[in-house]
Formats: structure tokens, sequence, C-alpha cells
């Protein structure tokens, strides 16, 4: 497992959350709103890695479709797809 990533892999506290919305200039429900959609409620996979949740919808437009045929679970232009089939990354 890489250790760039390596940390206490907990949940921002409230100083850090305080700061964040300083330096985004966001009110806080945006910031809560952002928090729990994106991540759950916690940022990290119990491993410490960080959350990243694959676009296939971006990657299909950055490499302008060029793996839609080879790959569609990975290049597709459809909206969703992200179920129980289609977890956050566990690239390390």
């Amino acid at each position: 497992m890489s250790t760039s990533f390596a940390g206490s892999a907990e949940p921002l506290s409230q100083s850090g959350l305080s700061q964040v919305q300083t330096l985004l200039g966001v009110v806080p429900a945006a910031l809560w709103a952002i928090v729990s959609v994106e991540t759950s409620g916690c940022g990290f996979l119990p491993d410490r890695r960080p959350k990243i949740l694959f676009e296939h919808r971006v990657f299909q437009r950055e490499t302008h479709g060029a793996f839609d045929a080879s790959a569609p679970d990975i290049s597709n232009s459809m909206k969703g797809g992200y179920g129980a089939a289609a977890p956050i990354s566990t690239i390390g």
C-alpha cells in the first residue's frame, strides 16, 4: 500500500471544518452537504486511504470515448451507475 496518504484518517475536527469553510469561502451548510453526500460522513477508507469516486463520464469525456467499446464499465457517458457494483476506488 502507498504510504503517501498515511495519517490518522479521522473526520475533520470542528477547527478543521472552520478552516476549510474560511479557505473555500462557503457557509457551513454547503460544506456539510458536500461532506455527507460525497464521503458518507468520512473521507477515508478503513485502511486510511482517501475515498475517491471514479467518474466514468469524466474519463469518457477526457479520453474522447476511446475506451467506450473496450471498457464500458469505466468509460461511458451514461448518468449514474455508482451502485454497489461500482464502489469508491480501492486503487492504492
